[in-house]
């Protein structure tokens, strides 16, 4: 990522984020928030099943899971694209470590990021995907490794 590009980013970000202390909406609870069950599957057996949070808005990107002290096991947070294309994140005013898993437009795995760690610097790692995604699913640091969820995994995600 580019100096001026890189920059935006962090300006777009702080902005969200003082919007969000601001806006109520860490204290919503997953009931009041729109979501969407994600089944995992290997070898056509059911291993988990997660209800994400929905960000599929602007807003609800950039701001993801920042500022949340803890997740619960069975949680997440889906981000839904309007295209397909490769996909970057990063860890600022994120409290817990997170699993980044982005999906191709079929949901199909196409890359893991394991137990990215928070960050606390203004200068953060940025994550991107393996190849194009059109959706990431954030969930519990130690998730994918715990239930064996692979580029062979198989997502199902249900509205």
């Amino acid at each position: 990522m580019n100096w001026f590009k890189k920059t935006n980013f962090i300006l777009l970000s702080l902005i969200f984020s003082f919007l969000f202390l601001f806006s109520g909406c860490s204290n919503k609870s997953i009931a009041d928030i729109n979501t969407t069950n994600i089944k995992f599957y290997n070898n056509g057996e059911k291993i988990y099943e997660v209800k994400c949070e929905t960000a599929d808005t602007f807003y609800k990107q950039a701001i993801g899971l920042m500022n949340r002290e803890k997740l619960d096991e069975n949680q997440g947070m889906i981000f839904i694209f309007d295209d397909e294309k490769p996909r970057e994140f990063w860890m600022k005013n994120t409290l817990i470590p997170l699993d980044i898993i982005f999906l191709d437009k079929d949901f199909k795995i196409v890359s893991i990021i394991e137990n990215a760690q928070p960050c606390k610097t203004i200068d953060c790692e940025i994550y991107p995907s393996i190849n194009p995604a059109k959706y990431v699913i954030e969930i519990n640091g130690g998730f994918s490794k715990r239930y064996n969820i692979t580029n062979e995994t198989r997502a199902i995600i249900q509205k």
